[in-house]
């Protein structure tokens, strides 16, 4: 796991932690579990190849979710599945989506309506100029994380709002969905706040857009994603 949640009340800080490498534990030194915040509907965990279904080359055709829901992504095309890359990110694994076709998704998931949270680790798409390149999305209803062509990422459900700087880095997103208060925070630092809409989210869908446009060329470590608001201080 490379989330690792200290107890409820320091989710953030946890998470930024384990992207450099700080082991963040429970008292005795157990790892949170996040099944214990309430409002977990997916979590997709990289570091656990026990969640995840390849091939004899390493294609990912399904990543299972490690909430208590089970909304699993797949992937059934081999041309389009992502690739299991191991000691990538301080010597754990990550699933590689290659930008051109690579998609997962679960069209199966309940409809969530907002507020939601979102957290992923996991790079940045390089390129910048020819496209919009999508890191998250429903695969009907939207609540979508993508990074803009030109610079800065999107949080969108009907509206946007856009904020931080591209790097490729990975680093901690944190995107909120909650209408006129929506957010975005990278690696804890606040980009940009503000209306991203009401829309719920239905399906999900990681590497591209819904209507399969917009592929991402980047390392995902593990995606968070809670139907309730997780701020700063929960």
């Amino acid at each position: 796991m490379f989330l690792r949640l200290a107890k409820a009340g320091q989710t953030t800080q946890a998470l930024k932690n384990n992207i450099i490498g700080q082991a963040v534990t429970v008292g005795g030194g157990a790892p949170f579990d996040p099944n214990t915040v309430t409002g977990l509907v997916m979590w997709y965990d990289a570091n656990d190849s026990d969640s995840i279904t390849k091939d004899g080359s390493n294609l990912v055709s399904q990543w299972n979710d490690k909430s208590d829901i089970g909304n699993n992504l797949a992937q059934s095309t081999g041309s389009d599945q992502p690739l299991y890359v191991l000691d990538v990110q301080n010597g754990k694994p990550i699933i590689r989506f290659d930008g051109v076709s690579d998609n997962m998704a679960d069209t199966t998931t309940s409809t969530y309506t907002q507020p939601n949270t979102l957290f992923m680790v996991c790079s940045s798409p390089t390129d910048t100029v020819s496209n919009n390149r999508a890191m998250f999305d429903g695969t009907s209803n939207r609540n979508l994380f993508n990074m803009m062509t030109g610079g800065g990422y999107r949080v969108y459900a009907g509206a946007g709002l856009v904020g931080g700087t591209i790097t490729s880095a990975v680093r901690l997103f944190r995107a909120i969905f909650n209408s006129g208060s929506s957010s975005l925070h990278i690696n804890s630092v606040s980009t940009s706040s503000g209306n991203a809409g009401t829309t719920s989210l239905t399906g999900v869908l990681l590497g591209a857009f819904n209507g399969l446009s917009g592929f991402a060329n980047y390392d995902i470590c593990e995606v968070l994603f809670y139907n309730a608001l997780i701020s700063g201080d929960d």
